[in-house]
């Protein structure tokens, strides 16, 4: 099959929206891949998401980020199956951290790679959500 052109929106548990843009590909075992070019107002050169549940981390592009996001999500013996880095414009990346199904993030976690990935640069340096691709209508 042949690669299809996506827009999705998502809505976050906080209210706000999240677009997805790119493409949907299907891989060589049956299923498919998001091929994403931006994400929210987040534009980089290219991510690849499966329909499964993520934690996205937006932060500034200093060193040790990779780091504090997985150190803050290990310490909730939370697992990490995959992770993708989304190099973006503007001196910003994105990361995408794949969890187990069984996995429910508990409250305070996303505050808290907020505010280690920010490190010093100001309460809205980073963001971070949860979203879940596993069930979506494509």
């Amino acid at each position: 099959g042949f690669a299809s052109e996506i827009s999705i929106d998502y809505a976050l548990k906080n209210g706000e929206h999240l677009r997805f843009r790119g493409q949907i590909e299907p891989t060589g075992t049956g299923g498919i891949v998001y091929v994403l070019k931006s994400i929210g107002d987040f534009n980089g050169r290219g991510i690849q998401l499966t329909p499964t549940r993520y934690i996205l981390a937006e932060h500034p592009d200093v060193p040790n980020q990779i780091g504090r996001v997985g150190s803050a999500v290990g310490d909730e013996n939370i697992n990490i199956t995959h992770f993708e880095l989304m190099k973006g414009y503007s001196n910003r990346n994105l990361i995408a951290c794949a969890l187990n199904d069984g996995n429910e993030v508990p409250r305070g976690l996303l505050d808290r790679i907020k505010t280690e990935t920010s490190v010093g640069m100001g309460p809205k340096a980073s963001r971070a959500s949860v979203v879940d691709l596993r069930n979506y209508n494509h």
